[in-house]
């Protein structure tokens, strides 16, 4: 289970803390000899349902309060791509905010040109450009908002 999860993107500090409380949880069922290996099974698909639960609500909790900080006329930079920061725009922008994004993107993944994208397909008025330039750009911007997985 922890090799398939290491293997599906670089562990992040989260990814690690999640792994963590799976190993402990499994270390807990192998103690107890009277629980069964499906008992044991539950016990980390229970563990596993309640991180998820904690990092939605974390999730849901970061763009409801990432969206009271945007205000009309704010120039947001943002870099690469975020689920989050793209949930915090599409709402601003659903909300009625007028704002403009700098999508900021690098090599070798460049993972902002589909932000970019999706916001453009939404109405959001944006800009591109790359990290090298960020010293130019930054010039007109309010705001930064950066995602962290």
């Amino acid at each position: 289970v922890i090799q398939f999860l290491a293997d599906c993107r670089p562990i992040s500090v989260s990814m690690g803390n999640a792994i963590k409380c799976i190993k402990q949880s499994l270390t807990k069922s192998s103690l107890q000899p009277q629980i069964s290996n499906l008992e044991s099974k539950q016990n980390v698909l229970d563990e596993v349902s309640r991180l998820r639960k904690s990092i939605v609500e974390a999730r849901e909790l970061i763009e409801e309060n990432g969206v009271k900080k945007i205000y009309d006329n704010d120039v947001i930079l943002v870099y690469s791509a975020s689920c989050v920061v793209e949930n915090i725009l599409a709402y601003a922008h659903q909300l009625g905010k007028k704002f403009k994004v700098i999508v900021v993107d690098s090599t070798p993944k460049f993972e902002g040109r589909t932000l970019l994208s999706r916001l453009v397909a939404l109405g959001v008025r944006c800009s591109y450009g790359l990290l090298s330039g960020v010293s130019y750009l930054i010039k007109e911007v309010t705001k930064v908002f950066l995602g962290a997985h």
